[in-house]
């Protein structure tokens, strides 16, 4: 058992990326009334969006990654391979999600008149709002293993 605890981190980091993007599009679909948006003036509709989605997308993703990845590594002993593992399982999925993105998109008219740079400049950079939402999971995932493996080294002690 042991020595598949590693496979068993890899197909988690790998099975992660479809749920986080099945709850984001969930969160996504979330409505907000168009009195939200009237609080904040024309010129900080930038604001408005950044406050929406650091409270209906960011933060629930990043409790969502915290709590996944601390079950995983909580549950395999979180090793240095587990960890790597992990990772490069997160890593892997995000990359097909990129992918399968820019697949997508390539299909659509608008791609069509961009170039490839700035098709890639368009889905690697996110707008200001979008900051959070490229954090979230990262900084999840930084902060679970962290607190897995705190966890571990407290009840040792």
């Amino acid at each position: 058992m042991t020595r598949f605890r590693p496979l068993f981190a890899l197909v988690s980091g790998l099975i992660f990326n479809p749920a986080i993007v099945y709850v984001g599009g969930f969160l996504a679909a979330i409505t907000i009334p168009k009195a939200y948006f009237d609080l904040f003036s024309r010129s900080h509709l930038w604001l408005a969006l950044t406050i929406e989605e650091a409270i209906i997308f960011a933060l629930p993703c990043f409790l969502l990654t915290l709590g996944w990845t601390w079950l995983t590594l909580r549950t395999l002993t979180p090793t240095r391979w587990v960890c790597l593992a992990y990772a490069t399982g997160v890593a892997l999925g995000w990359g097909g999600l990129m992918l399968d993105g820019a697949i997508d998109i390539s299909k659509s008219d608008y791609a069509a008149s961009m170039s490839t740079l700035q098709l890639a400049k368009w889905m690697l950079i996110p707008a200001v709002y979008g900051v959070l939402n490229t954090l979230s999971l990262p900084m999840g995932v930084l902060v679970g293993g962290a607190l897995s493996r705190r966890r571990l080294h407290t009840a040792a002690t």
